[in-house]
């Protein structure tokens, strides 16, 4: 529930990422590809495959921006993120593998790497 440039081969932030795919695709489209995407990226076989290679842990990497939409309304969530990170703890939790969540981009940005979705230039989380 982050996107690197290595994963689709683009360069960029998350935000940068998909603010270009806005740009061609428009708002709506490209918001049911990501919730789609986001729905398949890993699937009750994946957990099972990884159970049965001998896997017991996972780490979950995903962004604020999925669970908050605007940084100036704090306490308003977005539950569609929850359920899709839930979704996959689910499934985790019914095949006995542990998992760690990694909020891998903060509000505000924890550093100036371009794996924290930094937009402004400066770490201000």
């Amino acid at each position: 529930m982050n996107f690197e440039h290595f994963m689709l081969g683009l360069p960029g932030t998350n935000s940068m990422i998909l603010e270009a795919f806005e740009e061609v695709y428009g708002k709506e489209k490209t918001s049911k590809w990501l919730d789609q995407l986001l729905m398949d990226m890993v699937s009750e076989e994946d957990i099972k495959y990884l159970k049965g290679i001998g896997i017991n842990s996972i780490r979950i990497p995903f962004g604020y921006h999925y669970f908050m939409n605007n940084l100036m309304e704090p306490g308003f969530f977005l539950e569609s993120g929850f359920e899709k990170l839930d979704r996959v703890v689910k499934l985790c939790e019914k095949n006995e593998i542990y998992i760690i969540l990694d909020l891998h981009s903060t509000p505000g940005s924890q550093n100036t790497d371009w794996h924290s979705d930094i937009i402004t230039g400066q770490p201000l989380f």
